[in-house]
């Protein structure tokens, strides 16, 4: 007669718990980034970055703009965290084109459509954790940038001119100062970029008035970035 062995619960344990770090370093191991190409209203093509929903650490819920959640890979610009998103917005083909109807006022001058372009082995430089962002407001995929804008209403950049008596002062001589008028092949778009993030950052706590009139330097600055082509 044969005798069975019986195996321990601490081993049938340890049997689980190797199973489970090889499935997630399956999950987490090297993977692809998704590609978009930034569009202006009149379609021309702009910067390219990554999106991404990212979380405290992997499987942890995130709560979306809708107030929903999702399970994130974890912090950062992560191979899984461009799926995340990618899945979100519909799983797009190479070529076709989503956009949202009402990203953050600082975003890349405000409303715009992005080209799905593929897969790359390596993260852009430019990213944008999106989790924050009303997943609603994204749509598509369309099959061309002009049908992505057509279903894109021009949102409000926030600034109200007649609410800043200095508006018409303060944007003539911006958009004259030093940068502007550089041999520097970086200048403008250094400055234009520097300020853009300078002015969002200075938003944070600001009351309505100062609000206001940040908007409005914002809208003078993301006019100058498409006027010099700028990848801000």
């Amino acid at each position: 007669m044969v005798k069975q062995k019986t195996m321990k619960k601490s081993q049938l344990r340890n049997i689980i718990r190797e199973s489970i770090k090889e499935l997630m370093t399956e999950q987490t191991g090297p993977g692809v980034y998704h590609r978009y190409q930034g569009l202006w209203s009149n379609c021309v093509g702009g910067g390219i970055v990554n999106f991404f929903i990212a979380g405290p650490s992997p499987g942890m819920p995130v709560t979306l703009g809708t107030g929903t959640t999702q399970m994130s890979g974890g912090p950062g610009n992560t191979p899984q965290n461009n799926e995340i998103f990618y899945q979100q917005v519909g799983s797009p083909s190479v070529g076709q084109v989503i956009g949202n109807f009402q990203p953050p006022s600082w975003f890349a001058g405000g409303n715009r459509c992005f080209k799905y372009l593929g897969t790359s082995l390596n993260p852009q430089s430019t990213s944008y954790n999106v989790t924050s962002w009303d997943q609603t407001q994204w749509h598509g995929p369309h099959t061309d940038c002009p049908t992505c804008y057509g279903n894109t209403p021009q949102p409000s950049s926030g600034c109200d001119q007649s609410a800043w008596s200095n508006y018409t002062n303060w944007s003539t001589n911006w958009i004259n100062l030093g940068p502007f008028n550089s041999p520097n092949p970086n200048q403008p778009c250094n400055f234009i970029c520097n300020k853009i993030q300078d002015f969002t950052n200075n938003l944070t706590g600001a009351g309505p008035v100062q609000t206001n009139v940040l908007n409005c330097k914002l809208e003078v600055a993301q006019q100058q970035e498409q006027t010099h082509n700028c990848n801000c």
